[in-house]
């Protein structure tokens, strides 16, 4: 329920804060495990993944892009996977890994429930209205997943979501009309 960082900084002392924290980490693993480079490549391996990711999202935001559910799956795994996978890796090294692939595919499928029910509520729920506003994904012109099925049921691009411009706020109204459109698809 608090105000984001970027928010109440700005995207920019948010951002170079939150690269800060990520070298905290490092250094911090550096000085303290006794196998710091095992450790280390994971997170490297995950910020990538989790940059590709995020890379992903904003392209599509940015090009007025619906992906396929295939392509929406690839950017979860990357953007919201990484830091699951990162986690069950970390256990791997102090373990002997023998479950680590189970694990791994496990901890994928929760990622993606998480990117997918949030997605969900914020459009379908009013108490996640009343914390984070109706509809806000819309605001943010989010390629949420109910967009992504959407497009996949109706092969409808859904272009009706863009023709606002980017920087503002949707009215209920517009909302509404949005909300309306999908839930009519039955999607």
């Amino acid at each position: 329920g608090k105000m984001c960082a970027y928010k109440k900084y700005g995207a920019s002392l948010a951002l170079s804060s939150s690269y800060l924290v990520v070298f905290e980490v490092l250094n911090h693993i550096l000085k303290t495990y006794s196998n710091p480079l095992e450790h280390v490549s994971i997170i490297q391996d995950e910020m990538y993944n989790l940059h590709y990711g995020q890379s992903l999202d904003i392209y599509w935001k940015k090009h007025n892009l619906i992906p396929s559910i295939e392509d929406f799956l690839q950017m979860i795994d990357g953007k919201t996977g990484s830091v699951f996978r990162a986690l069950i890796r970390w256990c791997g090294i102090e373990n002997d890994g023998s479950v680590l692939e189970e694990a791994s595919q496990l901890f994928i499928q929760l990622a993606r429930f998480f990117q997918i029910r949030d997605d969900y509520i914020n459009i379908t729920l009013p108490d996640y209205w009343k914390k984070k506003g109706f509809c806000e994904d819309f605001d943010e012109r989010k390629i949420s997943y109910l967009l992504v099925l959407n497009k996949a049921i109706t092969r409808e691009h859904f272009q009706d979501f863009f023709i606002f411009p980017e920087e503002t706020k949707l009215i209920d109204t517009q909302k509404i009309t949005l909300y309306a459109k999908l839930y009519n698809q039955k999607v």
